[in-house]
């Protein structure tokens, strides 16, 4: 990869690095001044719930691309049954230009026999919020065995859970994000054409 580069003074807005949307790799390629090499595109989620959260590349269950993220989780009561995943916005990945979009799709794949609950959280200046499904729901339920389905949350809807002001679009670029599984046991799911 080429370091971006650019002689013009004119402001403009580059392609946000969206290797975290394609759930194709586990890594990014990453450069500035000091460093540069491979990085985790994907962390276990440290917003809500259990980071005892396994990923890998799934190169044969997967919807479209060369795999799928795989989660592997284990969940308790001391976690109130939830874990998540976050992409490394803002950080190796880079900018996720959230404030020019509504809505946030994934492709999700639940291969265990029993039903889970699925969230998107939205972190901030230490505040969390959730975003509510484009039908208006806390969460989005996803049934057992089913193959790649689309979830759809709307990011103009965002639930404020622990105080703090609401972020306008605008503050979207320097959030976080987490997407959240509940589940009454240890599981597995797989995401895909975020």
């Amino acid at each position: 990869p080429a370091v971006s580069f650019r002689s013009d003074s004119e402001p403009s807005a580059y392609l946000a690095p969206n290797d975290w949307l394609d759930c194709d790799s586990l890594t990014t390629w990453y450069s500035n001044v000091t460093t540069a090499g491979e990085e985790p595109c994907w962390l276990p989620g440290k917003a809500l719930g259990s980071e005892d959260v396994n990923l890998s590349l799934n190169m044969r269950d997967k919807a479209e691309g060369k795999g799928a993220l795989q989660m592997d989780y284990s969940v308790n009561s001391q976690t109130d049954y939830l874990a998540g995943i976050s992409p490394r916005l803002n950080d190796v990945c880079m900018p996720s230009n959230l404030d020019k979009y509504n809505i946030f799709s994934v492709l999700v794949k639940n291969p265990d026999d029993r039903a889970k609950e699925l969230s998107l959280y939205v972190t901030y200046r230490g505040s969390l919020y959730q975003a509510e499904t484009i039908t208006g729901g806390d969460f989005c339920t996803i049934g057992p065995k089913t193959g790649f389905t689309r979830y759809v949350f709307d990011l103009n809807s965002l639930v404020n859970c622990t105080g703090g002001e609401k972020p306008n679009k605008m503050v979207l670029n320097s959030a976080g994000l987490q997407l959240t599984v509940k589940d009454e046991k240890d599981g597995t799911l797989l995401f895909d054409g975020m």
